[in-house]
C-alpha cells in the first residue's frame, strides 16, 4: 500500500512535495496539540486564542460522573452536580450519556487518579485509534483508491473537526472510529470482536446504531447477536460495579428529557442554533432566517428524518451482495474489487454522519470530522471533474469558526458559515447513502 501511494506520488511530482509539506504540518500541529494536552496554560491547541475552547474538554463530564457513580449518588444526570464546577482550570460539562458509558472513565480512573494524566492519555489513545483506523481502512480498500486515501491523512486529520474533538476529549470521534474498526471486522469475517467494537460505539454514542439497522438488511445477524450480547455485558457490569441507580436515573429523568420538546434553543437569541450541526439546530438556522419554524415543527421534521434514515439504512443493507460475491468479484477483476470496498466505506461514514446529526445537540466543533472522512474518500475515486467541488466542500467542512463567546460580534458571519457546511454535509453524506439506496442490486458493490 505504502508503495502504491508513491508511486501516485511519483505520477504527480508537483503534489508530492505538496504532500509533504502538509504531512510535516500535521505532524508539528499534532505535536502543538499535545503540548496543549500536557499544559493547557500553552494557548497552542486547535484554536489559539480562543477562551472558550482553552477551557472546554467534554472529559470532565466523563469524569465527573463516573465519581459520582462510584459514590452511589442518585441521580448523576443532574446538572446541578456539574455546574460551576471546575477541575484543572477546565469547566466541568453535563453528562448525557448512557450509563454504560460509564465503565471506561471509570477503567481509566483505576489506572490513575490524576485527571490532567488520564486527558494526555485519552488523546493519545484517541488520536492513536483515528490515525490507525484511517491507515487500516485505506489498506482493506486496497489498490490505487486505497493509496489515494492514505495521501488524505494529513489534511483530515489537522481539520478542526478533528483537532478541536480530540483536544476537548470527546468521544464522538472514537465512536466513529470504533463503528468503522467494527464493519470492517464484519468483513473480515470477525463477528465477536465486530460486535464489541459496535457495542462500545453505540452504548456509548447511540448512533452507530444505524449500522446495525444496516447489517439487519444484509441479513448479516451474527455480528448483530454479538453486539447485543457485548451489550448486555456492559449493562450488566455496569449494575455490578454502580448498583441500578445510574439505570433509574437515566430511564426516569434523562431519556424523557431527551425526547421532550426542548423550547429553551427557540427563547434564546435567534443564532443560538449556529454551534448546533444537527437536525435541531439546522431548524434554528432556518428559523434566524426568518422561516416560521418553531420547537414542535422542529420535532416533526427530526422525527421525518429518523424514520427516513432507517429506511434507508435497511434498503441500503437489502441492496447488498454478500461477502462471498465480493471475494468472487474481487479474484476477477481486483480493481472492481477496490472500488468496491471503497464504496462500502463511503456509506458506512456516510450514514454515521447521517446518524450523528439526529442528537438533539452536536456542536460544530467536531460534527464534520465523520464527513471530511467521508470527502477524502470520495476524492479517492479519482474523477478529476469533480476537484473543484472537493476543494470547495473540504474547505467548508475543514474549518470551524472561533466560538462565539470568543467572538460574539461574528454571528452573522457564523450563520452563514455553517449553514454552508450543515448542508454541504447533509449534501455529501445524503448524495452517498442515496446512491447506495438507488443503487441495482447486480451493480452494487459487494459490501
Amino acid at each position: 500500500m505504502f508503495r502504491e501511494a508513491k508511486t501516485v506520488l511519483a505520477e504527480h511530482p508537483g503534489w508530492r512535495w505538496c504532500w509533504r509539506l502538509a504531512a510535516v504540518v500535521a505532524v508539528v500541529r499534532l505535536l502543538l496539540l499535545g503540548a496543549f494536552m500536557v499544559d493547557a496554560r500553552l494557548d497552542v491547541g486547535a484554536l489559539p486564542g480562543d477562551a472558550f475552547y482553552r477551557s472546554h474538554s467534554c472529559l470532565t463530564a466523563y469524569w465527573r460522573a463516573s465519581a459520582l457513580a462510584r459514590e452511589g449518588v442518585v441521580n448523576l444526570y443532574d446538572a446541578a452536580l456539574y455546574e460551576k464546577h471546575t477541575i484543572d482550570g477546565f469547566d466541568i460539562d453535563a453528562f448525557l450519556y448512557p450509563p454504560p458509558f460509564l465503565l471506561w472513565p471509570s477503567a481509566a480512573a483505576a489506572l490513575s487518579d490524576r485527571f490532567a494524566v488520564v486527558r494526555v492519555g485519552w488523546y493519545v489513545v484517541e488520536l492513536g485509534l483515528f490515525v490507525w483506523t484511517f491507515a487500516s481502512v485505506s489498506v482493506w480498500v486496497g489498490g490505487r483508491s486505497g493509496a489515494r486515501c492514505l495521501l488524505w491523512l494529513p489534511l483530515v486529520v489537522t481539520g478542526l473537526p478533528v483537532l478541536l474533538g480530540l483536544q476537548m476529549g470527546n468521544f464522538h470521534v472514537a465512536a466513529v472510529v470504533l463503528a468503522v474498526i467494527g464493519m470492517v471486522a464484519v468483513e473480515e469475517d470477525h463477528p465477536g470482536w465486530a460486535g464489541f467494537c459496535l457495542a462500545v460505539a453505540t452504548g456509548a454514542k447511540v448512533f452507530p446504531g444505524i449500522l446495525l439497522v444496516v447489517l439487519l438488511g444484509r441479513r448479516k445477524l451474527k455480528p448483530v447477536v454479538w453486539t447485543l450480547g457485548w451489550l448486555v455485558a456492559q449493562t450488566a457490569a455496569t449494575v455490578v460495579l454502580f448498583g441500578t441507580a445510574p439505570w433509574k436515573s437515566f430511564l426516569r429523568f434523562q431519556l424523557p428529557q431527551l425526547f421532550a420538546v426542548d423550547a429553551a434553543p427557540w427563547e434564546a437569541p435567534g443564532l443560538f442554533g449556529t454551534v448546533n450541526s444537527g437536525i435541531f439546530g439546522f431548524a434554528l438556522k432556518l428559523r434566524a432566517l426568518g422561516l416560521p419554524m418553531g420547537p414542535v415543527g422542529a420535532s416533526r421534521v427530526a422525527l421525518l428524518y429518523t424514520v427516513a434514515l432507517l429506511v434507508g439504512a435497511v434498503v441500503a443493507g437489502m441492496r447488498t451482495a454478500r461477502l462471498k460475491n465480493a471475494e468472487a468479484s474481487v479474484a476477477a477483476d481486483d480493481r472492481r474489487g477496490d472500488e468496491d470496498r471503497l464504496r462500502a466505506a463511503q456509506m458506512w461514514l456516510a450514514f454515521l454522519g447521517l446518524a450523528s446529526l439526529r442528537a438533539p445537540f452536536i456542536p460544530d466543533a467536531y460534527a464534520g470530522a465523520a464527513a471530511l472522512w467521508l470527502l477524502a474518500l470520495v476524492a479517492c475515486d479519482g474523477r478529476r471533474t469533480r476537484s473543484p467541488w472537493i476543494a470547495l466542500a473540504f474547505l467548508a467542512l475543514w474549518i470551524v469558526l472561533p466560538s462565539r463567546i470568543a467572538m460574539p460580534r461574528i454571528e452573522p458571519l457564523r450563520l452563514s458559515f455553517t449553514l454552508i457546511a450543515q448542508l454541504v454535509f447533509l449534501a455529501l453524506a445524503g448524495g452517498v447513502a442515496w446512491r447506495a439506496v438507488r443503487a441495482r442490486r447486480e451493480a452494487l458493490p459487494s459490501w
